[in-house]
């Protein structure tokens, strides 16, 4: 099953000097900021050349060394002593995500083959 190739190409800039545009093919995108930065979609992934990353996220989003994650930014404001200790960080097992998913699967597999 071939499919037909297609070289149309659409491109926007703010002005005809600008050096930041999106640029659209029917298989990819690309937003350019400049001569050595730009971002580029495609199906088979995502590409990011850049001089300098930034990422902003929130703290419960960041995992440190795989196991430990930042806890709600109103528990890191409250003191920690030895009669009431707080945990700066929660212990993240890896994993737990990927078998709840999987427990759902099997519940619905197994609800199917009792029923059906």
């Amino acid at each position: 099953m071939g499919s037909k190739q297609s070289t149309h190409v659409r491109v926007w800039r703010a002005t005809l000097d600008s050096t930041s545009a999106i640029m659209l093919r029917p298989d990819a995108l690309t937003l350019k900021g400049g001569e050595d930065n730009f971002i580029h979609l495609t199906e088979q992934g995502v590409s990011i050349v850049a001089s300098k990353l930034n990422i902003t996220t929130d703290p419960m989003n960041i995992s440190k060394g795989v196991l430990f994650r930042e806890q709600l930014g109103y528990l890191q404001m409250l003191p920690s002593s030895c009669v009431m200790p707080i945990a700066g960080c929660t212990i993240n097992i890896p994993g737990t995500g990927m078998l709840a998913g999987i427990g759902k699967n099997l519940t619905v597999l197994a609800s199917a083959t009792a029923f059906g």
